[in-house]
């Protein structure tokens, strides 16, 4: 199981230093949500965004599009350590044409499905989905407590993912919500405002016990 750091919930104005503390703390990755004010109500971080992320780190890189039109996007993000791009389920952009740019990118290909979204409605994509996110919140804001229906939605995902699909968690991620939820050896969790929330130790040592927590609460499923 992995701990990603979703980057909306970090310090912008000392991100060097945030991404430094995660890296010295052992997160395993981190996650960058991209969002046009359209498919959601919020705008956050761009395509030179992203680049420099990477630029900054040797941490692997996950790029959350919540957009309308990914596709022409898909290829500007493919930096070196971004290892997966995620699309929603929801958008009005032909969804498979998106996920083939993905792959055809030479990069993990990720749907994303919103609280309303059944599991079901992945189906069709099984096929080329190497991970599913779930948002355990509505899309878009960070600071949002998870939703109480998302473990049993999880669990529902375990049953039909047989192995061919990881799962990933994006919302609401905390030290309480972290022992509601059902994830497996490879699947991950995305922390934001838990991880980045103040605390009076030192920078990375309470880092480091904020992912022990995470990674000690799971329960895991087979």
């Amino acid at each position: 199981m992995k701990i990603y750091a979703s980057l909306l919930s970090c310090d912008l104005l000392n991100i060097r230093n945030e991404i430094s503390a995660l890296a010295e703390a052992g997160i395993d990755g981190l996650h960058v949500d991209i969002m046009d004010g359209r498919f959601v109500r919020n705008i956050a971080f761009g395509i030179d965004f992203v680049k420099r992320i990477c630029s900054s780190t040797d941490l692997p890189v996950s790029v959350h599009m919540m957009v309308d039109e990914p596709s022409p996007f898909v290829s500007a993000v493919a930096c070196e350590n971004v290892e997966s791009v995620i699309v929603h389920r929801e958008i009005s952009d032909n969804l498979s044409d998106a996920l083939n740019n993905i792959k055809n990118a030479g990069l993990g290909v990720g749907l994303a499905i919103n609280p309303m979204t059944k599991v079901s409605d992945i189906e069709n994509y099984a096929s080329i989905i190497d991970t599913v996110l779930v948002m355990g919140v509505h899309p878009g804001f960070g600071g949002q407590t998870m939703l109480p229906e998302i473990p049993d939605k999880i669990d529902s995902l375990i049953a039909i993912c047989e192995g061919n699909m990881s799962i990933s968690i994006d919302g609401g991620v905390n030290s309480d919500t972290v022992n509601l939820v059902r994830i497996r050896e490879d699947d991950t969790l995305i922390a934001g405002n838990y991880l980045f929330e103040r605390t009076d130790e030192n920078k990375v040592v309470g880092l480091k016990e904020k992912i022990k927590t995470l990674c000690c609460g799971i329960s895991t499923g087979q």
